[in-house]
């Protein structure tokens, strides 16, 4: 299964920039991701030294990394604190005042703007928003990715691939969000409305021990720890959904505009939906869902599925 969106990069690297900007960024891939929707549509010649708040987990950089208009990327010594003090002190609410500001390293963000509610596309407005951006990967990403593809089908022929991270027991306690219990509830209802033909691929990095709990069910197959970010976003092409805990994996899952489900806590509700990309949610294939019981996310979940989801495979 392909998506009709594919912004995937395996060719040479672009020429020597005309201007580098040094940007300290926050941790979170998703947090990077909304910022760089933005940074990929710069003036020709831009290209960022970007600096990622020091934090776990640490595969930020790695992420950085497949940015292709991001020439250097590496873990600094300053907070998320650090970079809103520094956002309010200044007022850099456009691209031509982060660019010709003369700070040799800027604080920038998107969060506080999409906290509110308003849309990314304000969020420097002088520039395009690419909600689809590409992402560098390696042939060996892609040929893993394929492999692990072909090992699921091996073990759950012809079923509907549903991509799911519950994150961690220690991110659980922090976002008050589902045990492993709640989340066998929901994945029960989930493959009831799937009618008994789905499978349940477990993603996330090795910290993420909620999600592997989840591996002693018979319709699950695990790979908590098992992959690099680069093949986790190629891993997203061959599953046909996905239902998460409100992450870097679901966001780089809207960049290939595949189908998406993420749930978030009471006050990200603003958030939940303010950087997603226009059609998705339009049509709802990116649906976002608070951590209310299982029955009723289940609910919602159900035309999503039947919709988006399980349409891949008929």
């Amino acid at each position: 299964m392909q998506s009709n969106i594919v912004p995937t990069l395996t060719q040479s690297l672009p020429p020597p920039p005309n201007k580098v900007l040094t940007l300290a960024i926050p941790s979170g891939i998703g947090d990077i991701s909304w910022l760089y929707s933005k940074l990929h549509c710069a003036p020709p010649g831009f290209v960022f030294d970007l600096e990622v708040a020091d934090g776990w987990p640490h595969r930020s950089v790695e992420f950085c990394q497949m940015l292709p208009r991001v020439r250097e990327a590496k873990y600094a010594d300053f907070n998320y604190t650090d970079i809103m003090s520094f956002q309010r002190m200044h007022e850099l609410n456009t691209f031509e005042k982060v660019a010709t500001c003369g700070f040799g390293r800027i604080f920038l963000a998107p969060n506080e703007h999409l906290e509110r509610g308003r849309r990314l596309e304000g969020w420097l407005p002088d520039l395009p928003t690419d909600f689809h951006y590409p992402l560098w990967v390696s042939d060996a990403q892609h040929e893993t990715a394929e492999s692990l593809c072909g090992e699921i089908e091996g073990r759950f022929p012809s079923r509907v691939r549903v991509g799911v991270s519950a994150a961690s027991y220690r991110g659980s306690e922090a976002w008050s969000t589902w045990r492993t219990e709640r989340w066998n509830r929901f994945l029960d209802l989930v493959q009831k409305a799937a009618g008994g033909e789905a499978c349940f691929v477990l993603m996330g990095g090795f910290w993420d021990d909620l999600t592997y709990a989840l591996s002693k069910r018979s319709d699950a197959f695990e790979l908590v720890g098992k992959t690099d970010i680069g093949t986790a976003y190629m891993l997203h092409r061959f599953l046909n959904g996905y239902v998460g805990f409100s992450s870097g994996l679901g966001v780089m899952r809207t960049l290939l505009g595949l189908p998406t489900m993420m749930l978030w806590p009471a006050h990200q509700v603003e958030l939940s939906t303010s950087w997603a990309p226009p059609e998705m949610l339009r049509d709802h294939s990116y649906l976002a869902a608070q951590w209310i019981e299982p029955f009723e996310v289940a609910e919602m979940a159900e035309p999503w599925l039947r919709k988006h989801v399980m349409k891949e495979v008929e």
